[in-house]
């Protein structure tokens, strides 16, 4: 009795781990492409690049990755920082749009976060200097203190009080063409 349990459950983890190892080689397998976009804020070019997987059944896509590029147009000089986003195989927090703003002394990148859901958590955004440093989050605003914080920082830094979503440029996603 007691060699058939081990042999049984021997087998059970035997399988498991074939189906561990094939559906990780079918991830693997999946092919990857990769969007970006790009705009000028002040003397400074940002670029966002994200690294998508080649699967039309998700949208918006599942991505690895997401990162930044901060070139300074004078000495370009270029400074890489992820996205703040985390990324799995059941979801991501992407950068879905952004936008250039004036504060008092200088520009800043806004940028709004989603992660594809419908709730108060589910977006939000990020202050970030144009050398790629965050300086504020709403993301958890529903505890109250990182709303509290955000709204500190961005009225230290005189960012108009309030700003048109409508001002927000989308960063692209999806792979349109198959054929690219």
């Amino acid at each position: 009795m007691k060699g058939l349990l081990i042999g049984t459950i021997a087998g059970s983890i035997t399988a498991l781990m074939l189906q561990v190892i094939f559906l990780s080689g079918i991830a693997e397998a999946e092919e990857l492409y990769t969007k970006s976009a790009e705009m000028i804020c002040a003397d400074t070019k940002v670029r966002v690049v994200t690294e998508c997987y080649d699967d039309t059944d998700y949208t918006p896509p599942l991505c690895s990755k997401q990162q930044f590029q901060f070139t300074d147009n004078n000495t370009n000089k270029t400074i890489t920082t992820p996205s703040a986003g985390r990324f799995s195989e059941e979801f991501n927090e992407l950068a879905t749009s952004w936008t250039c703003i004036k504060g008092r002394s200088q520009y800043y990148l806004l940028v709004r976060y989603n992660n594809g859901g419908n709730c108060s958590d589910c977006e939000w955004f990020e202050i970030v200097d144009l050398h790629g440093k965050k300086l504020a989050s709403d993301r958890g605003k529903i505890s109250g203190n990182a709303n509290k914080h955000f709204k500190n920082i961005y009225k230290k830094i005189g960012l108009p009080q309030s700003w048109r979503r409508s001002s927000f440029v989308r960063i692209p996603l999806a792979r349109k063409d198959r054929g690219e």
